[in-house]
């Protein structure tokens, strides 16, 4: 919903329990007037403060303003000081005013949303405020992940500005989801002169908050040890998380949020961003010596330019701001409902996910015809449902050295085809699902052989390599469409219902500073166009693991390998992390075999398959090695995974135990928690699902209580295991009770019934 104010000069967007505003200010100035738990009506005066600050550009302000203004804030005789304070001062800085969006060179000297080049070198600008335009539609970003099908009533507001000096235009978007406490918002530069123009640096969302004691938090790790959560005081200066590989990255998740200091799991107040891209990003919290606090979020900078010749304009991607006054948990919520309701694809966004088995780890690149038939009937006997042969299936591809680019199935290996295979696999009641890579290339393949000008790499220089590939330009149009006539007819050739896009390298070097987001912009054309000319394949994103495991791929790609760490004990964590922002059916989790292959841990087969159930379920193993035992386990789970999906897919998810289990330490960063536990319980409150994870028994330990909290107030639940009944209220504020745990690596669960 949105309001427009005090005669056109205040803008207010409200959405779910948050409203946001706008203000214009002496005619000229954007400002960020309030973004917090939801207000009725937005008073212009006192939404910021005046006055000059010292060592600072001023200006000049009319008594008149001045006066409207002091009036908020000043009682008329002395307060904490001996000056006058009914005596209006009639200058101010542009310092300290909270911008909506800040340029450089406007005497503001904190981190800018828009910094440009112009073509005699200065990066000096100034933008007004122009105008503004209600929209009856959702314009996104072109090019860009957006979101679809949102409700009719939704309206888009767009406010421009102008440079007139320099004629740069700058539109900004704002599109509040009004079930959600999520406003979308991006901009578009345009060069409206008739020069050159280069992009230093633009922002998809910058925000000046008031001074307040803040931490920081982020989501952190690295390859196998993705998203783990952090938290941080926000002090003097600039903190930052960014990456610069060309992809979101396994070490600095596309997000960050300011809490107040006393925010817990449950409770207090939280503001969040997070943009909707998989390439260069930098999320930044910069505290002034004031302690004013801007975010910011956008295309990371770093080794960004991009070129803008007259007429020509430049979209950001979009930010996904999100508030709570409930704690973290609201953040997830929000964060949470938007994925489901509107980015997915929205063909899977009410469709349950199939048990995948993967070759994977089970036989890596000796896969043949016989060899997946044999995994696949196995996986058939203990609930598999769509059999998925991943790496090793094309011609020459005997290791990670060669072939990739030649995506031909290897005839040796297949010799009727993927068709054949396709067809045996479906005759036993199973879907297949297959795994490409069409980003990378190895130097010892055809393709390269026919077009090594089609990789990304620094004019005069060798193409620094990883992990034996090259990174295929796609910021080349004829790249794209290569891509698309192939795999178009992959995935044509045999009824294939799942795909897992593989991503398995950063961009080192570059030819050009507009590479990286010419890549992405090719990127998506690449997505968009298969998803919509295959809307029946259920295409899973995968970089490494969780390297792009972002809003931006989940626009295309329902759901994505959360990452290649499949040992229980380190995916509990990093599960438990990556929930901050996605619901759990976006999440791929497979049991996998033991000794695991990243750890060499031994782990029960109950908690390997427990730590996996309720996110996009599926095995990474060779069945036919497993003991009889162990694939009973996996029978009753995969049963039991069939039934409760629906909740899986639809369910309010829940982190439990006490926060301090939350963080990481960072002066050592090392985890200091022994336990996980989370819970989902259904939107109507009526079921729910405990989960509880202990990594090592204690020494003469006497056992716990696990809270539930979320169940509905004043209500009965049923253990419909142990055919007990709790209250609500004692679940919340006693909990569960667990025993002593006689082992290490141990798990149980609840399921819960609302009697």
């Amino acid at each position: 919903m949105i309001q427009i104010e005090n005669n056109g000069s205040v803008f207010h967007l409200k959405a779910g329990g948050s409203s946001y505003v706008i203000t214009v200010f002496a005619e000229r100035y954007l400002i960020h007037g309030y973004w917090g738990e939801a207000i009725q009506h937005a008073d212009p005066h006192q939404l910021l403060t005046l006055g000059a600050r010292p060592y600072t550009v001023t200006e000049p302000l009319s008594a008149e303003t001045a006066t409207a203004f002091q009036k908020q804030w000043v009682s008329s005789g002395k307060v904490l000081t001996d000056r006058p304070q009914q005596e209006p001062e009639l200058s101010y800085s542009p310092e300290r005013l909270p911008l909506e969006y800040p340029v450089a060179g406007m005497g503001d000297l904190r981190e800018a949303a828009l910094r440009i080049r112009f073509a005699d070198g200065s990066t000096t600008g100034a933008l007004e405020y122009q105008k503004y335009e209600l929209l009856d539609r959702t314009p996104g970003p072109e090019g860009l992940p957006y979101i679809t099908d949102l409700p009719e009533e939704s309206e888009t507001l767009r406010i421009d500005m102008v440079d007139k000096v320099s004629g740069v235009n700058v539109s900004l978007y704002y599109l509040p989801i009004n079930h959600l406490s999520i406003i979308l918002r991006w901009a578009r530069i345009s060069n409206d002169s008739n020069e050159i123009m280069e992009i230093d640096q633009a922002a998809s969302a910058s925000m000046d908050l008031p001074r307040f004691e803040a931490d920081m938090l982020s989501l952190n790790g690295s390859w196998a040890k993705e998203r783990h959560f952090h938290r941080r005081p926000v002090s003097p200066g600039v903190q930052l998380v960014e990456s610069r590989g060309g992809a979101s990255s396994h070490q600095h998740s596309p997000f960050i949020a300011l809490a107040e200091r006393d925010v817990t799991e449950q409770w207090g107040t939280i503001r969040a961003v997070s943009i909707l891209y998989s390439g260069n990003h930098r999320h930044l919290a910069e505290q002034d010596q004031y302690g004013a606090i801007r975010i910011q979020c956008g295309i990371n900078p770093n080794g960004f330019r991009y070129k803008l010749s007259p007429g020509e304009s430049f979209d950001t991607p979009a930010a996904a701001l999100a508030f709570s006054n409930s704690g973290i948990s609201g953040i997830s919520d929000a964060y949470h409902g938007f994925v489901r309701t509107c980015l997915l694809p929205t063909q899977w966004r009410d469709r349950d996910r199939p048990i995948l088995v993967n070759t994977w780890e089970a036989q890596y690149f000796d896969v043949n015809v016989e060899n997946v038939i044999a995994l696949a009937k196995e996986g058939k006997k203990i609930g598999g449902e769509v059999l998925v042969l991943d790496d090793g299936w094309f011609v020459n591809r005997s290791d990670d050295k060669r072939a990739l680019g030649d995506w031909i199935p290897d005839p040796k290996k297949f010799p009727g085809g993927l068709l054949e295979t396709v067809n045996r696999v479906r005759e036993l009641g199973m879907e297949f699902g297959l795994w490409v890579e069409p980003e990378m290339v190895n130097p010892e393949s055809k393709l390269f052989q026919r077009h090594p000008d089609w990789i990304l790499s620094a004019p005069g220089r060798t193409p620094v390599m990883a992990r034996n590939q090259l990174v295929l330009n796609l910021g080349k149009e004829e790249v794209v469409d290569y891509l698309l006539d192939v795999f178009s007819g992959i995935f044509s050739s045999a009824p294939i219902s799942y795909v897992k896009w593989d991503m398995n390298r950063y961009m080192i070097e570059t030819g050009s500073p507009e590479d990286p987001h010419r890549y992405m912009l090719g990127l998506y054309r690449l997505w968009s166009t298969l998803v919509q000319w295959f809307p029946t394949i259920l295409f899973e994103g995968c970089a490494g693991g969780g390297g792009r495991f972002d809003f931006g791929s989940l626009a295309f790609m329902p759901q994505f390998w959360t990452s290649d760490q499949t040992d229980a004990l380190e995916r509990q964590g990093i599960q438990f992390g990556t929930s901050l922002l996605f619901p759990p059916e976006t999440m791929g989790a497979h049991v996998s075999a033991v000794p695991n292959h990243q750890v060499g841990r031994i782990t029960p087969a109950e908690t390997r398959g427990l730590t996996a159930l309720c996110f996009n379920f599926g095995y990474e193993l060779d069945l036919l090695k497993e003991s009889e035992a162990d694939k009973a386990t996996y029978s009753r789970l995969s049963a039991l995974y069939k039934q409760y999906r629906p909740l899986f897919r639809t369910g309010r998810f829940i982190r439990l135990l006490p926060e301090q289990h939350h963080f990481s330490d960072l002066s050592s960063g090392r985890a200091r928690h022994n336990s996980y536990a989370w819970a989902i319980i259904s939107q109507n409150k009526k079921k729910a699902m405990v989960f509880f994870f202990q990594a090592l028994a204690d020494a003469n330990d006497d056992g716990r209580w696990l809270k539930i909290v979320g169940l509905e107030e004043e209500a009965s639940y049923r253990d419909i295991e142990k055919k007990t009944t709790f209250e609500s209220a004692f679940l919340a504020s006693r909990g569960l009770w667990i025993p002593p745990a006689r082992g290490d690596y141990r798990s149980t669960y609840w399921i819960l019934e609302k009697e």
